[in-house]
């Protein structure tokens, strides 16, 4: 639940583009090709490695929060269990889980 709510968040407060195409049809309609659909896997995918990266730098370097309302590993498993995870993201996923393990 966690992993889905903080894409959510990177989606419409971190991709301004994204956030205006979706509510605006008129500033979506000067996009070549657009596809809501698309768009928003495309998105999704990206926010979803962008947050895996800051994960396994906050493990790395102990800053991970201890009061978090997930732990690391669950976090990341999360990530994984989302829809529409491109071949890269899932090999992040499986990266990410084997550091996080000590593998």
């Amino acid at each position: 639940m966690q992993a889905a709510a903080l894409v959510t968040h990177y989606r419409h407060e971190h991709r301004l583009s994204y956030d205006r195409a979706c509510s605006n049809p008129s500033y979506a309609a000067k996009i070549p090709n657009y596809d809501y659909e698309t768009a928003k896997q495309t998105t999704n995918n990206q926010a979803k490695r962008q947050l895996l990266r800051a994960i396994r730098k906050l493990v790395a370097t102990g800053t991970y929060p201890p009061n978090a309302p997930a732990s690391a590993m669950d976090l990341v498993a999360g990530f994984g269990r989302l829809d529409w995870n491109e071949p890269k993201t899932d090999e992040l996923i499986a990266a990410t889980l084997a550091q996080l393990s000590g593998a």
